[in-house]
């Protein structure tokens, strides 16, 4: 699948909204833009997202207190940094 982009004069791209809907990329997620330099590829990949994980069941929680999922997300990204 291939979309045509344009470049803005901040150096700018917007990800299709169709490749966003297919990758579950949301406003303000962080994303791994990797460049192969032989073949001059780029390939985007969504970064897990702390929602995402305990959705999934890969990340088990334990909960002594009800903390609303975004509290959660904010108060896990402040404490960890992503790599």
């Amino acid at each position: 699948m291939q979309f045509q982009a344009t470049v803005s004069s901040k150096g700018q791209i917007v990800i299709p909204k169709k490749f966003r809907d297919i990758l579950k990329i949301k406003s303000q997620q962080s994303i791994t833009i990797s460049l192969n330099e032989k073949k001059k590829e780029v390939t985007i990949k969504k970064e897990a997202d702390i929602l995402d994980l305990v959705e999934s069941g890969q990340f088990p929680v334990k909960v002594k207190k009800v903390i609303p999922a975004l509290k959660t997300r904010e108060l896990f990204e402040s404490k960890y940094e992503r790599s």
